[in-house]
């Protein structure tokens, strides 16, 4: 089975610290970019190795679901890195799209939708804001 790694979240941190949660090589390298700013970072990623056969998706979906509930409950900075639109929304504040390396809009979720967000990473859609992102 594959696990899911992180440390208990607790009342002592502070806005330097913050999590990241997916994103794989583009996750770990906003870790590093924002350790070199000396935000003090954390990784939430699932350990590899396991046989695809050997895991249970959805277990291990809510499993991730409840830790990333818990760190929001906690009051932690987190930043989520997710294609999959029902996560985003179930868990999110603030949805900040990024189109070809730039960011492209930056929303409230309470003021989007679901297509609304499609539109800006496909590109349908532009913030004159983020211009270079189109």
């Amino acid at each position: 089975h594959q696990r899911v790694m992180v440390e208990s979240p607790t009342s002592r941190r502070t806005m330097n610290d913050i999590c990241i949660v997916g994103g794989g090589i583009i996750g770990l390298s906003l870790a590093r970019e924002l350790a070199g700013r000396g935000f003090r970072v954390r990784v939430l990623a699932r350990e590899r190795g396991a046989r695809p056969h050997e895991v249970d998706i959805e277990a291990e979906t809510a499993q991730v679901e409840n830790i990333i509930r818990t760190i929001k409950q906690n009051g932690e900075p987190l930043i989520l890195i997710s294609h999959n639109m029902r996560q985003v929304f179930d868990l999110v504040d603030r949805i900040v799209v990024f189109r070809r390396g730039r960011i492209a809009a930056n929303l409230k979720k309470s003021e989007t939708s679901g297509e609304e967000v499609v539109a800006y990473i496909t590109g349908a859609k532009t913030d004159p804001r983020f211009g270079d992102a189109a």
